[in-house]
């Protein structure tokens, strides 16, 4: 998604409609951008409008994801307007528009990110494994769930003999009660950051108190506090569309911050747009955050943008205001 200025500096943003997110579907997504989109023209671009208006003036409800995609933009130009990274803007905006920053006192300008391990065989997932932590990266996060528990255990414990490395297992609902019990009993020993997703989420609440680990979850709605309060869940997992903007995600970090829980910024398998996004959301939470899941880029056949690089397991913000990358491919 594209906004241009009258100086023809441009801004960009990404909606990624992957289904079964409830982040919209494409013509829902254009529909709502062009109606909004036609009430910004002949207008300083505001992203914080979209969701933080003084005046009550909010536009219509619409899909998280094109909110997502065009307040991404507009942070965009803003940044590269004013000469400084989105992270800079969206942290001004959490001063101003709300009061608060919690512990967000600065924005970092180096993210710390996870390597992903997916569920293959044993062999293939040491391979990966090394591979990573011959990269710098300081943590692996394991798909678990497709495979016997005991398979996944005997997987993740030949994992964790590969190196000194921090591992975060994400079972995406996979397991029953039981079954979560079990597999944390079969890799009693290891010391795991969290496990995201053990059980469906009606379960959640069965499994969470039970479990020595941390248990994470993706956000899905205002659901996922009653989790957070009832103990089940320690750690918030975002996605930009999901929450339907940078500052949206903010917002919410604020909320957890307060219930004393952590969050984690991860991409949606989108562009490298939509990676630099998640990126400068991430660097405006400040120094000390979890590693984030933004090395996706390599999981894309093809890409808009060269992929930001990752050294020693981290991101650096790029140099160049707004979101720092410009789309390669214009039509």
């Amino acid at each position: 998604m594209q906004v241009t200025d009258v100086e023809g500096r441009e801004g960009w943003g990404e909606a990624a409609p992957l289904p079964g997110w409830g982040v919209g579907s494409i013509d829902e997504i254009e529909a709502w951008v062009t109606e909004v989109g036609a009430g910004l023209v002949g207008h300083s671009p505001v992203a914080r409008s979209l969701w933080l208006d003084p005046s009550g003036s909010y536009p219509p409800e619409g899909p998280p994801g094109a909110s997502s995609a065009l307040g991404v933009a507009l942070y965009d130009l803003q940044g590269r307007q004013s000469g400084r990274s989105m992270a800079e803007v969206l942290l001004d905006d959490m001063r101003s528009s709300v009061g608060t920053t919690s512990g967000f006192g600065s924005v970092n300008p180096t993210v710390p990110v996870n390597a992903l391990i997916g569920a293959g065989s044993i062999e293939d997932s040491v391979a990966a494994a090394e591979a990573a932590i011959e990269a710098g990266f300081a943590t692996l996060k394991c798909k678990v769930g497709a495979a016997s528990v005991a398979s996944d255990a005997e997987r993740l414990l030949a994992i964790a003999a590969a190196g000194d490395v921090a591992l975060r297992v994400d079972a995406n609902g996979a397991w029953t009660v039981d079954q979560a019990l079990e597999f944390e009993a079969r890799v009693d020993g290891l010391v795991l950051e969290w496990i995201e997703d053990p059980v469906p989420a009606a379960l959640a609440t069965e499994v969470g108190p039970r479990l020595a680990s941390r248990v994470a979850t993706e956000w899905k709605d205002r659901s996922t506090w009653d989790l957070v309060d009832a103990g089940a869940v320690d750690v918030v997992v975002a996605k930009l569309p999901v929450h339907g903007g940078p500052l949206p995600l903010l917002l919410m970090a604020d909320t957890a911050a307060t219930k004393g829980a952590e969050v984690v910024v991860t991409s949606f398998l989108g562009s490298t747009i939509g990676i630099a996004a998640a990126l400068q959301t991430a660097a405006a939470l400040g120094p000390g955050i979890p590693a984030c899941g933004l090395a996706t880029a390599e999981l894309l056949a093809s890409d808009f943008a060269e992929p930001l690089p990752i050294t020693n397991g981290t991101m650096a913000l790029p140099a160049e205001p707004g979101l720092g990358v410009t789309p390669t491919v214009h039509e």
